[in-house]
């Protein structure tokens, strides 16, 4: 079976309203590594993780979100930001989405916007935990 993919367009004000990007949700041994390098990340954040989700991977991660990498230390958490942002790649025209490409520094004018594509990565890679529960 294929990787899953799903487009998102933002639609926030701003300079990068309209744009449409795909995202291809990462190999099952690669999300499950990414799982495991976020863990030790939190934890070396000191954020306190139950121990009967601890060794629990994406599924702790997708009941307690995003965010709580906040809470790691930036060396740890960036790679992992980077990884997420490496599953998108930009629709320079949403009308012909058979054409795709990577991201160009110049394609997001917004900030913003790397933490939406980030949310809507992880929501894609960690959606079927949530279904399933």
């Amino acid at each position: 079976m294929a990787r899953q993919t799903s487009y998102f367009t933002v639609t926030k004000k701003g300079r990068d309203q309209g744009k449409t990007f795909l995202l291809t949700e990462m190999s099952a041994l690669q999300a499950d590594r990414w799982a495991t390098r976020a863990l030790f990340a939190i934890t070396k954040g000191e954020v306190i993780v139950p121990e009967s989700v601890s060794g629990a991977g994406f599924a702790f991660l997708a009941e307690a979100g995003l965010k709580i990498l906040l809470l790691a230390p930036l060396d740890m958490v960036e790679p992992l930001l980077d990884e997420l942002t490496d599953c998108v790649k930009f629709v320079p025209n949403a009308d012909n989405k058979s054409v795709v490409r990577d991201i160009h520094e110049s394609d997001i004018e917004e900030a913003g916007t790397y933490a939406d594509l980030r949310q809507q990565v992880f929501e894609l890679i960690s959606g079927f935990f949530q279904q399933g529960e």
